[in-house]
């Protein structure tokens, strides 16, 4: 019937966490997520860790200005706290470190798309880009996945499958990644 089933693993009723994995599994949804093992899932998985984080920040700020109700006005704190608790736990990186970073943590990656704390690293360096110019989320349903395919492929893959105004985009993600 074309629903999906979005499970969360809360334990108690934390919502920024709830918000938090809901995001990230919504992302999924977005990205039209198959059960295909890749060497570049890994990806995909920042992206939804990425989306968490945009989520968490956004409705933050919206709910400063126009919540659905008092509660939710007040509760906007929690979002952004809880936002800052995970991106500080993070490596901090830089567009300058991250290719270095991720050559590093090249094979792991390929073998393992959940490192959380890796895709983390790589969420917390999107996330300026996708706050800046979010209309960039429609990336996201073009996601490729390609057996055995090198990033720098994967990149190519996605380029030619998306409109051309988001290449420049998809050029500066990947830069972050692979230097050129």
């Amino acid at each position: 019937r074309g629903e999906v089933a979005i499970q969360l693993n809360s334990g108690d009723y934390y919502y920024s966490q709830c918000i938090y994995q809901f995001a990230h599994e919504l992302a999924h949804v977005r990205a039209d997520f198959q059960p295909i093992s890749h060497q570049n899932k890994w990806l995909e998985e920042t992206l939804c860790e990425t989306a968490s984080l945009f989520v968490l920040r956004k409705l933050s700020k919206e709910w400063g200005k126009n919540a659905p109700n008092d509660a939710l006005k007040n509760y906007r704190k929690h979002l952004a706290t809880y936002a800052t608790k995970v991106m500080k736990s993070r490596e901090t990186l830089t567009t300058e470190t991250s290719p270095v970073f991720y050559q590093k943590h090249k094979k792991t990656l390929r073998k393992s798309a959940t490192e959380r704390e890796i895709n983390g690293a790589f969420a917390n360096l999107l996330l300026p880009l996708f706050e800046k110019e979010p209309i960039h989320w429609k990336i996201l349903p073009k996601f490729p996945r390609i057996k055995g395919s090198t990033l720098a492929g994967h990149f190519a893959a996605w380029r030619e499958d998306t409109s051309e105004n988001h290449h420049d985009f998809l050029n500066r993600f990947e830069a972050l990644f692979l230097k050129k």
